[in-house]
């Protein structure tokens, strides 16, 4: 009862605040983004109220395999050997650091020359990047062979 309830909450409250009152136009201008606004709706609407619950799936116990919509039908002899699934999470994985390359320089020779107030520079070295710095992602991996 709470679920539909908030649902028709809410799509009242999504309807209220989807558009303005009253639009200005022509009566079939809209007709169409108010069929899909209705569909969308109800597939929305229909998709929460019947989630699924996968009551159905088979899981194994101690041997035998039991419906989960059958558990409550068998007896507690029989349910109290049955195991539930359990996988271990694998904790092998690679961790990936990031890791800063400097920029690498190259000098080379600036030769005389003048500036832009027309003053004599004279030559000299200068270092100039040939390939600048970047970000590196290593991969170590972190786990028993």
């Amino acid at each position: 009862m709470k679920k539909l309830l908030t649902i028709t909450l809410l799509t009242v409250f999504l309807i209220g605040i989807s558009g303005p009152a009253a639009w200005a136009g022509a009566k079939q201008r809209y007709r169409w983004e108010g069929v899909a606004i209705g569909v969308g709706a109800s597939i929305l609407g229909h998709a929460l109220i019947h989630e699924p619950h996968h009551y159905n799936r088979p899981y194994r116990g101690g041997g035998a395999v039991i419906l989960r919509g059958d558990r409550d039908r068998c007896n507690y002899s029989e349910r109290r050997h049955q195991r539930r699934p359990f996988a271990k999470p694998d904790r092998r994985h690679f961790k990936t650091r990031r890791i800063w390359v400097s920029p690498v320089y190259e000098k080379v020779w600036n030769p005389g020359h003048y500036d832009v107030d027309q003053r004599w520079v004279p030559g000299r070295w200068i270092q100039v990047i040939r390939e600048p710095g970047h970000w590196v992602e290593k991969r170590k991996w972190s786990g028993r062979p």
